[in-house]
C-alpha cells in the first residue's frame, strides 16, 4: 500500500479531527492532536510535502493559518474549500483512517 510513497511525495493531510479535535470550525478554538502534529513535524522534516487540506470555507483562512502556527504544525502548503487536489497519501478521519496511521504508525513504514 505504501511502497510508492518516497520523500517529496506529497501528504495531504486533513486538518479537523485529524490535527485538531473539531468536526467543525466557528465554534471556539479546536484543540490540537499532539502526537499527530508532531508525527507531521517528522515527515515534514524527512522530506514529505506536507499540504494542510481541508474542507473549511475560505474565509477562515487567516483563523486557520494562526492556528496551524501556534500549535506548531509544520506544512508547505494550505488548501482549503472544496477544491479536488492530486497527492500520493490522503490522511484524513474520513479517508485513510487518520488513527490507522498515525496510532498504528503506518507513518513509520514510509519514513523506512
Amino acid at each position: 500500500m505504501l511502497a510508492h510513497l518516497h520523500p517529496h511525495s506529497l501528504l495531504a493531510v486533513d486538518l479537523d479531527g485529524t490535527l485538531c479535535h473539531s468536526e467543525y470550525w466557528g465554534k471556539g478554538t479546536p484543540k490540537p492532536i499532539k502526537e499527530n502534529i508532531a508525527i507531521v513535524k517528522k515527515l515534514y522534516f524527512a522530506g514529505y510535502h506536507i499540504v494542510i487540506y481541508t474542507a473549511r470555507n475560505p474565509s477562515f483562512r487567516m483563523v486557520t493559518e494562526h492556528w496551524l502556527q501556534k500549535n506548531g504544525v509544520w506544512y508547505h502548503a494550505l488548501v482549503m474549500g472544496e477544491r479536488k487536489m492530486g497527492f500520493d497519501l490522503l490522511i484524513d478521519d474520513k479517508a485513510i483512517n487518520s488513527k490507522d496511521f498515525f496510532d498504528g504508525n503506518i507513518w513509520k513504514q514510509i519514513m523506512r
